[in-house]
C-alpha cells in the first residue's frame, strides 16, 4: 500500500498552560510556528508589531522572524506546532491573526485531546491530518474573504455583520490598548475599508465607536462596582485618567464622581 504523505511535516507539537506572568522574550525559529490560543489572552509581538490573540485565534509566524508572546489579560492556554511546509502555500497565512470557525475549533480540541491521551495509535498521521485540514480551511477562508471583503455598498446586512464582528472584538478587548489596524485584522479587512463600513453603518469612525463603548463600560463600572475611578479608567482602556475624565464629562455632562454619586442612577431610571 502506498505510504500516506502530507504537504507539511510536524517537527514539534505541544499543549501548554501558562499563568498571568507569561512573557517569552524575543526569539526566532528556522521553521514555521503555528501558535493557537485556546483560552486567555496573548499578545504576539512580531518584529515591532503587536498582534492581539484572544481565545479561538491563531497566528503562524514565518521562519526567521523575531517573535515574543506575552499574556495580555487572562492567563493563556495555548498549542504550538512547529512546521516544515515546503509543499504547502502557507506564506499567505503568516504573521496575521486568524480566526478559527466552529469546525476548526472542534478539530483543535480533538488534536489537544489526542495530545493529552495518545492511546489510539497512528498518532502522527492523525495529528498531521488535523493540522493540514485546519490550514486548508484557513487558506480557503482567507481567499474567500479576499474576494468578498469589498462589500457592495447596497449590501447593508453584510456590512452590518462585519461591523458587529468588529464591535464584538472591541468589546472583548476594551481593557487593552487596541488600535484600528488590530481591529481590522481581527475581521480580515483592511483598516481603511473597515473604517468606511463603520461610517456607512454607524455614522462614526472606528475610534469614535471604541471610545463610546469604553465610556459605556465605565458607566456600568461606576454604578455597579466599588472600583476606584482611576482604576475604572484603566479597566476600560484609557492610559490617561485626565483624558478619560475629560471625555466622560463631554459625553455625559458630569464628572465620573458625579455620575457615581447618584446622578447616573437617576439618568438610568428615566
Amino acid at each position: 500500500m502506498k505510504q500516506r504523505t502530507f504537504p507539511i511535516r510536524i517537527q514539534e507539537l505541544a499543549y501548554r498552560e501558562a499563568d498571568a506572568e507569561y512573557d517569552i522574550g524575543p526569539h526566532s525559529h528556522n521553521i514555521y510556528q503555528l501558535y493557537c490560543v485556546l483560552r486567555g489572552d496573548v499578545t504576539m509581538w512580531i518584529e515591532g508589531e503587536d498582534h492581539i490573540l484572544p481565545a479561538g485565534q491563531l497566528i503562524i509566524v514565518s521562519p526567521g522572524k523575531e517573535r515574543a508572546p506575552r499574556c495580555s489579560g487572562r492567563a493563556p492556554v495555548y498549542a504550538i506546532a512547529m512546521l516544515d511546509a515546503q509543499r504547502f502555500a502557507i506564506d499567505e497565512l503568516c504573521n496575521r491573526p486568524l480566526v478559527l470557525n466552529e469546525l476548526m475549533l472542534q478539530q483543535m480540541e480533538a488534536l489537544i485531546a489526542d495530545l493529552v491521551e495518545p492511546d489510539l495509535g497512528n498518532a502522527q498521521d492523525y495529528r498531521t491530518s488535523i493540522i493540514c485540514q485546519i490550514l486548508i480551511d484557513l487558506r480557503r477562508q482567507l481567499r474567500a474573504g479576499s474576494t468578498t471583503n469589498q462589500l457592495p455598498r447596497h449590501n447593508a446586512n453584510a456590512r452590518n455583520d462585519v461591523v458587529a464582528q468588529a464591535e464584538a472584538f472591541m468589546d472583548a478587548h476594551l481593557h487593552l490598548s487596541i488600535n484600528r489596524q488590530q481591529i481590522a485584522e481581527a475581521v480580515h479587512f483592511s483598516a481603511p475599508h473597515l473604517a468606511r463600513l463603520f461610517k456607512a453603518s454607524l455614522g462614526k469612525t472606528i475610534n469614535q465607536r471604541l471610545t463610546e463603548m469604553r465610556l459605556e463600560q465605565a458607566k456600568r463600572f461606576l454604578l455597579q462596582s466599588t472600583y476606584p475611578i482611576t482604576q475604572i479608567a484603566g479597566e476600560v482602556g484609557f492610559q490617561s485618567f485626565s483624558h478619560f475624565a475629560k471625555l466622560f464629562q463631554q459625553a455625559t455632562g458630569m464628572t465620573p464622581s458625579e455620575y457615581r454619586s447618584g446622578l447616573g442612577r437617576r439618568i438610568v431610571r428615566k
